[in-house]
């Protein structure tokens, strides 16, 4: 990838910048896929995203310092 800077008229800007909101990706996927359609290419789709539970493990026992765990090796 190439981090590049790009002018956009501000209409087209505001409205590629809620599209990327409402399809939750980067600004810089919507832009990469216009460009990809733009000049003929197929359009690579981005893996869906997807979230992992998260559960508690309990409250930590005892001290986790460093030096307290190098102490008791």
């Amino acid at each position: 990838m190439i981090r590049t800077t790009v002018r956009l008229q501000e209409d087209l800007f505001i409205e590629a910048r809620k599209k990327a909101i409402d399809e939750r990706v980067a600004f810089a996927d919507i832009i990469s896929q216009a460009l990809q359609n733009y000049l003929g290419r197929p359009v690579i789709k981005q893996p869906e995203k997807y979230s992992l539970k998260v559960y508690s493990m309990g409250k930590v026992k005892g001290d986790l310092r460093r030096a307290q765990i190098y102490d008791n090796i």
